[in-house]
């Protein structure tokens, strides 16, 4: 009868550490807009080009780029879950060259967040037949995900897309 009250004290233990895995949530990525703001005040000058989550090598990263009209830009990498700064490299493709006047990334926000309160989960910059046009896609509080589609100079809604 011994046994007893150790098999009792082994199965309560066992519940609890039980319920306190499933009560833990996973962790979930830090905001997508402050990684793009340490990577544009790393770059002074620069605009946003392309920001995306990203699996690499088996964990959750941000990978940043930033770019100047005369063509230059960095690729930065962020830790998804800490939003700490990894690396970075100077991409030599000239992708934005002639992008014109890029707006702040401020009024990006404040343009998208008009048409689509959310989250920022992936904005990409493109030239769009000579007009260059932010694609940005946004996941609202219920779920649903959205592509905007926004002029990189003036700021005007184009269209945009429901999944």
């Amino acid at each position: 009868m011994k046994s007893t009250p150790f098999f009792l004290t082994a199965m309560l233990a066992s519940a609890l550490t039980g319920a306190v895995a499933f009560a833990a949530e996973p962790p979930r990525p830090v905001a997508m807009t402050s990684v793009i703001e340490d990577a544009l005040s790393r770059h002074s000058g620069s605009f946003l080009a392309q920001a995306e989550l990203d699996d690499e090598r088996g964990g959750l990263v941000y990978e940043v780029e930033v770019a100047w009209n005369d063509g230059r830009s960095f690729d930065l990498t962020y830790d998804a879950y800490t939003g700490e700064w990894q690396r970075e490299h100077e991409d030599y493709e000239d992708d934005y060259d002639g992008a014109g006047n890029v707006s702040s990334f401020a009024s990006l926000l404040a343009a998208v967040e008009a048409q689509q309160p959310g989250e920022l989960r992936e904005v990409e910059l493109d030239d769009e037949r000579g007009r260059w046009v932010y694609e940005v896609k946004v996941k609202s509080a219920d779920g649903r995900s959205r592509e905007i589609h926004i002029d990189a100079e003036s700021r005007e809604s184009l269209a945009h897309d429901d999944d």
